[in-house]
């Protein structure tokens, strides 16, 4: 037997435990932790948290693995296999606890949007029991692409303005239409990484509904600075308006989402349409939308510079983003800060935070739906999600498979009032 085998089953069992607790409660301090830090405190709680049932088959395999060389005496055997046996258990009754979330979460909607929340249904539903659990979307996402029903054209390039090339992933249904709502995926990544495939799932759905969907990319930092990345996903916004009749949808049924830096775009676009610093060269383009929803949101960027740890995380990738600081560039950060803006023409909106989000706090999300709700006339709504972790749903995980078809119904529904209202004008047109 190899005593080196013994060590390792029980660092293994260590670093087990230590990788649970950071799931059950992330263990990294965001105020304070370095980039690289925070990043792999984030990394490892995510993928453990959404590939939870993958990660204790691994888990399982390297213990009888490390257990078959190893030379414990029994009451040490006893201890490893006790504490593996209760992290495989808490990580399977988190799971349960996810799939049973539904009804918070309808609670939730129905608070804040009232009865007319139950108009819509999802379509499927979110999975209440482990058999109902889409597995073959969570062992093989790519298999998202594969529906039937979808037709998706990847990296679609068109120039932006002369010599600035941009691209987007389009979903299509496969049946023919036209005048379809639109849904604008934009990326997270902090502004400095992302893929368009991130929203692929949200926006399978809702072709799958009759929607049109668009993936856009956007150029990254530092080759750009703020609020360059605001105004290219204007340009494609153009672009996509430039199309309508040819992609099939409705220029005046357009609807943003976006996930972290992506949220924090979606909301700038909502927030400052028209406005003609923001669309250089194509000043008369109508840039307002119809309605957003923002995934875990990164809308804060003044507080991270207050904090005790000047070299935070937060701090270093804005000062990479926006090419200074607060007192550097105030007017950029002015420009790039969704707490600047009037919500006063805000079109409805729905943010999303987990509530174990290592990289964002639930705070911020509610600093910024009070700032939206002070001045805006439609109704600005926050969807608390248990045990989430940043980017739930950048794949069909469980979580991800509980949570969007909410904003799925959340969608259908502002669209179902937009009809309603331009009906109502047009039978009433001295009412408008």
């Amino acid at each position: 037997m190899d005593p080196l085998t013994s060590i390792g089953l029980v660092l293994w069992t260590l670093i087990s435990l230590g990788l649970t607790l950071n799931v059950l409660h992330p263990l990294i301090n965001r105020d304070r932790a370095r980039p690289l830090s925070l990043i792999f405190g984030f990394g490892l709680g995510w993928l453990i948290g959404e590939l939870t049932i993958q990660w204790i088959l691994l888990n399982i395999g390297i213990f009888l693995l490390l257990l078959v060389f190893a030379d414990l005496e029994v009451l040490v055997f006893s201890w490893m296999l006790g504490i593996h046996l209760l992290l495989w258990i808490l990580l399977l009754v988190r799971l349960w606890m996810v799939l049973n979330q539904s009804q918070h979460l309808e609670d939730q909607m129905l608070n804040q949007l009232g009865t007319e929340f139950q108009m819509t249904e999802a379509e499927p539903p979110p999975p209440k029991k482990f058999r109902q659990v889409n597995w073959k979307l969570l062992g093989l996402p790519a298999s998202v692409f594969k529906n039937h029903d979808l037709d998706v054209e990847f990296n679609r390039e068109f120039e932006a303005e002369p010599g600035l090339n941009l691209k987007l992933d389009l979903y299509r249904p496969r049946t023919p239409g036209t005048q379809r709502p639109l849904l604008i995926q934009i990326h997270g990544g902090g502004w400095v990484i992302g893929s368009r495939r991130q929203g692929a799932y949200l926006l399978s759905r809702m072709v799958s509904r009759g929607w049109v969907g668009c993936s856009i990319g956007y150029r990254f930092s530092p080759e750009i600075r703020m609020p360059e990345h605001l105004i290219d996903c204007k340009r494609i916004l153009k672009w996509l308006l430039d199309h309508a009749g040819e992609l099939g949808f409705d220029p005046d049924s357009v609807f943003l989402t976006g996930g972290s830096a992506g949220a924090h775009l979606a909301l700038l676009m909502a927030l400052t349409p028209n406005r003609p610093e923001f669309q250089p060269g194509f000043e008369e383009v109508n840039t307002r939308v119809q309605g957003w929803t923002g995934f875990y949101g990164a809308y804060d960027f003044y507080s991270c510079f207050e904090k005790s740890d000047p070299e935070n995380a937060r701090s270093v990738l804005l000062q990479v983003v926006t090419g200074g600081t607060p007192d550097s560039h105030p007017e950029i950060y002015r420009q790039s800060s969704p707490f600047h803006w009037s919500s006063k023409n805000l079109p409805p909106g729905m943010m999303l935070q987990g509530e174990q989000d290592t990289l964002i706090p639930m705070e911020e999300a509610l600093s910024m739906q009070n700032h939206l709700k002070q001045e805006a006339a439609e109704n600005q709504i926050l969807l608390r999600v248990p045990f989430a972790q940043h980017g739930f749903d950048i794949f069909p995980s469980i979580t991800a498979q509980c949570v969007v078809p909410f904003v799925e119904r959340y969608l259908v529904l502002q669209y179902q009032k937009l009809q309603q209202k331009r009906n109502n004008e047009h039978r009433n047109p001295d009412s408008i």
